[in-house]
């Protein structure tokens, strides 16, 4: 396919297959949308037949699209969906992924992975340090998480501002505090918040890989 010239399906594969040379990798969909402008990919990553993604990963990866980072057109990769299944979700499969990914998209002299991140995905991109397209939308979601301290924890002004001392970025705010054993998980709450409003808790986040 002509589109090959912007990545080619072995190089997507390498991705999946260098942080386990024993993952199955099928290609659900695998299509030049627009000819050698872009190559849209649907992957199903599984270990010994169970498959670990609720839904394929999707990628759409563009030889020319504006970048968030400075603005420029340059090539890049968006993450069109990706969905680890609960019960992988501990360990740590999506960094993995995102560690190869990176090798690999910048030995293809890709710009940009950007992603549009739904749910418990805002905080866990954020950890693998993807920037906010909007800095706005993560003071939002720091100022969200004070008042997720309050109502939910229960916590007086002198407990938040110990915990909120070292939240300088979404990426600070503490995994044990946020996702809770016997109380509503950050990422639930604040989705209930944004309900009447109307909104979808999704937000565009970005990495530099130049």
């Amino acid at each position: 396919m002509s589109c090959n010239t912007i990545i080619s399906d072995g190089e997507i594969h390498a991705i999946y297959a260098n942080v386990d040379s024993m993952y199955g990798i099928r290609f659900v969909m695998n299509d030049c949308r627009n000819a050698e402008t872009s190559k849209y990919v649907h992957v199903e990553v599984s270990e010994n037949g169970e498959n670990l993604l609720d839904k394929p990963i999707i990628w759409d990866f563009l030889k020319e699209s504006r970048c968030f980072t400075s603005g420029v057109y340059a090539k890049l990769a968006k993450y069109e969906q990706i969905a680890i299944a609960s019960k992988f979700k501990d360990l740590k499969i999506a960094t993995k992924f995102d560690e190869s990914a990176i090798e690999i998209l910048r030995r293809n002299l890709f710009r940009e992975i950007q992603i549009t991140a739904i749910h418990d995905g805002i905080l866990v991109w954020a950890k693998l340090f993807y920037k906010f397209a909007n800095s706005e939308d993560e003071k939002q979601i720091i100022a969200q998480f004070q008042k997720y301290l309050f109502q939910v924890h229960g916590m007086n002004s002198i407990e938040r501002s110990r915990v909120l001392q070292n939240v300088k970025s979404v990426k600070d705010i503490p995994k044990k505090v946020a996702r809770p054993i016997d109380k509503i998980k950050f990422v639930d709450w604040l989705e209930n918040e944004i309900k009447d409003k109307k909104v979808a808790l999704m937000l565009k986040l970005y990495k530099d890989l130049s």
